[in-house]
């Protein structure tokens, strides 16, 4: 079983890493893009399943905080289904007055329905939340702009609106808002409430949002919403493996655009191979930094974002950079390695080794040394302070020859004929004396 699973993947590794550098970024580009385009890509809802009630139940029209609306649904009366949502579905009145969700038992859930991701919600920062609400020129019309809305509570007064928004502030903190509109659209007010922390100090900050930081978080979440939320109606399911391409290679889109671009040569042919080095190492560091916080916004713990991403960087690092090191000729900036051309030993020196192994260990008395509590003259408790064991050793010994050579190594670029120069030691085995066998006594010491 193992072996169907895991040898085509061992076999498409070793395909892949035998390819060229700019095929092997060009794939991983490939993949990268397709699968945000898959993961980002939507059919967009349909509101024109116009159905009559079947059955008797509630709309949930307010969801969260001190919005727990419902309104009472009857047979006989229409609804304008949206889509289905998990065990419930998505709909409003025909008038538009009230949306939420109901149960499926109360209407024939009719064929061809989206279905709406049950993780779709939009995140966005507390700060652009302040924003939208600062601008005076706001109102239900722009808010329905901006984003689809979750549930609608229409009075005479009033029209209390829950949009598709997760807010999140500068400790990544949750929180839903709603928001009250007068009958003609003008904005009233907004009320936010959390859903639940990321940090145990949060809930003690009387669930206002922590906006104390320098508002990198924000910005963080603001620019890479469209990847951290979730599609309504996803044209292709959000599995756990494009989830995991999208998570794990996104953030080394960075890096596998600057090798492809030294891969062509002709676009960076001009800039010095050290600021190159750093502009990788920048990368990586970027890709270890942005990782993590993908992972944590799209809701995945502490501990299997942090530890986790910086071990897998590491040897990602380690690996990248013992395949790819000094990868670009210093002359015509080709990546390709410089083959070797020669080799010669400049230096030769002989070294003995002296080396030994215990044939036969006879254990013969231990040592062991106790603490003594007494209590009014009565001894009460003994302890074991320490124990030395006492041995008796037959060790066979011997004397290497070993011979340490200096080689240097010449390697020539096949396109312009630079050359490189490499020096480094190689030892080899040459011979063995065996000096005999001796008795020795040793022991082992243990501190309780």
């Amino acid at each position: 079983m193992f072996k169907l699973i895991f040898k085509p993947i061992v076999w498409t590794f070793s395909k892949f890493m035998k390819l060229p550098l700019w095929g092997q970024m060009s794939i991983l580009i490939a993949i990268s893009l397709t699968t945000l385009v898959l993961m980002t890509a939507s059919f967009g809802h349909k509101a024109d399943y116009m159905i009559t009630a079947e059955g008797e139940g509630p709309m949930f029209v307010g969801r969260g905080g001190d919005l727990s609306d419902t309104i009472h649904i009857v047979p006989g009366d229409s609804l304008r289904l949206l889509a289905g949502l998990g065990e419930m579905i998505w709909a409003e009145t025909p008038d538009g007055r009230f949306r939420g969700v109901i149960p499926a038992g109360v209407v024939a859930v009719p064929e061809g329905l989206p279905e709406r991701s049950l993780k779709q919600d939009h995140k966005i920062s507390f700060r652009k939340y302040l924003r939208i609400i600062d601008d005076p020129d706001f109102s239900m019309e722009k808010l329905y702009a901006m984003t689809s809305i979750n549930s609608v509570r229409t009075t005479a007064d009033s029209v209390v609106v829950v949009p598709n928004y997760l807010l999140l502030d500068d400790m990544w903190n949750m929180f839903r808002v709603s928001f009250t509109f007068n009958p003609d659209g003008s904005y009233i007010a907004s009320h936010y409430w959390p859903t639940s922390f990321r940090r145990l100090v949060s809930a003690v900050t009387s669930y206002e949002p922590m906006m104390g930081g320098s508002g990198w978080r924000a910005w963080l979440a603001d620019h890479f919403s469209w990847l951290i939320s979730r599609p309504e109606f996803p044209a292709v399911s959000s599995n756990w493996l494009l989830s995991g391409i999208l998570l794990n290679m996104v953030p080394f889109l960075l890096l596998c655009i600057l090798l492809l671009l030294l891969a062509w040569r002709r676009p960076l042919y001009y800039v010095p191979n050290w600021i190159v080095n750093l502009l990788i190492v920048g990368c990586l560091f970027f890709a270890s930094y942005l990782w993590p916080k993908l992972m944590l916004l799209r809701g995945f713990s502490f501990l299997s974002s942090y530890p986790i991403v910086w071990v897998i960087t590491i040897l990602s690092a380690g690996l990248f950079l013992g395949l790819y090191r000094g990868l670009r000729c210093p002359r015509c900036k080709r990546l390709e390695y410089h083959e070797l051309v020669s080799s010669e030993v400049i230096g030769q020196k002989f070294k003995n080794r002296k080396g030994e192994y215990v044939k036969n260990r006879t254990h013969t008395d231990t040592t062991t040394g106790y603490t003594v509590h007494t209590r009014n003259g009565v001894e009460e408790r003994r302890e074991k302070d320490w124990e030395e064991k006492h041995y008796n050793e037959e060790v066979e010994t011997w004397v290497d020859r070993v011979c340490v050579e200096k080689i240097k190594e010449l390697y020539r670029c096949r396109h312009c004929g630079h050359q490189r120069v490499k020096t480094r030691r190689e030892e080899s085995w040459v011979s063995r004396k065996d000096t005999g066998v001796k008795n020795r006594r040793t022991s082992d010491f243990k501190r309780f």
